[in-house]
């Protein structure tokens, strides 16, 4: 039941943001990030799956009244069952400060292209800087002093393997959807501007560890913007294209399927994998 609830939820989300076609390709690597760490963090997962789908209505169906309450209704069911997902609120501003639509279909605001470099700078400012910024956002506004209680243990942690696996995702991503990119698509700069917000937040760990727990809330919108960036450039690509598009796809497939072994088979984090199990050591035995 539990796992239903975070399956279900990311499914409906990928049906939403992902072209049909592409879909299994999202749905494998929601299951290669996401899956073996949900069964220890559940609660926070079931958060992490309605805040996904939560913005995958408002991406694609923001534009109408039955479409914001449904967005409204994931989002408290999010924060219900953990409130560090309040954070994903991040994502649903900026989609309403960054698209706009035309006859139900979404186009970047007039400057937003222009102001993306300028977010961009700002956000590795605020990382170097999130200290003092914490401190002033948590005493000018008492919502946020709950996350002062949540972010009580500092220190530094392992994993920069993560930078590796899901930069390399992200870098094959960016190339296999190079034509959308150049296309200025609206849905797939966000799913990379929510994927580049999952490094940024994990990178911050040497502030506080607890800081990769709001990075999970990030990496189901990498999965998202892999399917969407296959299905792109198809009647225009040149051979050369074509295996560039190679490159990129094999490119993501080996590192996905290599923190998967990497982190849960060689190294089990989490204590994921049954090695403990006094039933299987007994079946072994046997």
């Amino acid at each position: 039941v539990i796992e239903a609830l975070i399956i279900v939820p990311c499914y409906f989300g990928v049906r939403l943001l992902a072209p049909g076609d592409n879909r299994a390709v999202s749905y494998a690597s929601l299951y290669l990030i996401l899956y073996m760490l949900s069964l220890s963090a559940m609660r926070q997962f079931i958060a992490l799956a309605f805040g996904f789908l939560s913005v995958a209505v408002f991406m694609a169906r923001g534009n109408t009244g039955k479409g914001l309450i449904a967005c409204i209704l994931l989002e408290a069911i999010s924060i219900s069952f953990h409130k560090s997902a309040a954070f994903i609120i991040v994502c649903h501003i900026f989609w309403l400060c960054a698209a706009k639509y035309n006859d139900g279909v979404p186009l970047f605001r007039e400057h937003t292209l222009r102001t993306l470099p300028l977010i961009c700078v700002l956000v590795v400012f605020c990382a170097f800087n999130i200290d003092p910024i914490f401190r002033f956002v948590t005493s000018v506004v008492p919502f946020f002093s709950r996350y002062a209680s949540y972010l009580v243990t500092s220190g530094t942690a392992s994993g920069f393997t993560f930078f590796i696996f899901f930069g390399m995702m992200l870098i094959a991503t960016i190339i296999r959807g190079r034509y959308l990119l150049l296309n200025h698509e609206p849905k797939f700069i966000m799913l990379l501007f929510c994927g580049f917000v999952s490094v940024v937040l994990y990178a911050l760990q040497s502030y506080n560890e607890e800081f990769i727990r709001l990075s999970y809330y990030f990496w189901p919108y990498i999965c998202a913007s892999f399917s969407m960036a296959i299905g792109s450039g198809k009647k225009i690509r040149t051979r050369k294209g074509r295996l560039i598009d190679l490159f990129a796809s094999i490119t993501f497939v080996i590192f996905i399927i290599g923190q998967f072994a990497w982190w849960y088979i060689i190294n089990d984090y989490y204590e994921c994998l049954p090695y403990t199990s006094e039933f299987l050591c007994q079946l072994i035995a046997f």
